[in-house]
């Protein structure tokens, strides 16, 4: 038996078959490389410091502003109703086959609900606790979920 939100054997040999059969995968891999070669030679080096640290702010500021829109603390009400069962009220998995989705990115969190609430996405469980959701319960439980800070130990 795996343990709890582990990716299934199965599962991670069929993810590697399609990246290793993916026909697209190693172009556009090239295609950045290229780019960012030729990009890296019109800078010396002082310029490109500079830029690199503009980069940097930007992918900050990015980060920051993928921070949930949604209520934590109704969040959490809500997941303690309708999720924890199998997700847990603090994000980690009860069941062998649910997802942890302690600490989860906002953006994920954020477009699985709204797959499975749409049908786009499919699972017996998910597709009808999903219907239910509202655009703000989505928000909170994303708030909640994406807020838990996960420690290794």
């Amino acid at each position: 038996m795996p343990a709890p939100g582990a990716i299934p054997e199965a599962d991670q040999q069929r993810f590697a078959r399609s990246l290793r059969s993916s026909r697209i995968i190693l172009p556009v891999l090239l295609g950045v490389a290229a780019v960012a070669w030729l990009f890296y030679r019109q800078f010396d080096p002082e310029q490109f410091k500079s830029i690199s640290w503009t980069w940097t702010a930007f992918a900050w500021i990015g980060t920051t502003a993928t921070e949930a829109a949604g209520d934590a603390a109704a969040g959490r009400k809500k997941a303690a109703q309708s999720c924890a069962a199998c997700h847990g009220i603090d994000g980690l998995a009860k069941l062998p086959n649910a997802a942890n989705l302690a600490g989860e990115s906002v953006y994920y969190l954020d477009r699985q609900l709204k797959a499975f609430r749409s049908g786009d996405r499919k699972d017996e469980n998910m597709s009808v606790v999903a219907k239910a959701l509202s655009d703000a319960d989505i928000a909170d439980l994303v708030a909640w979920y994406s807020s838990i800070e996960v420690t290794v130990t």
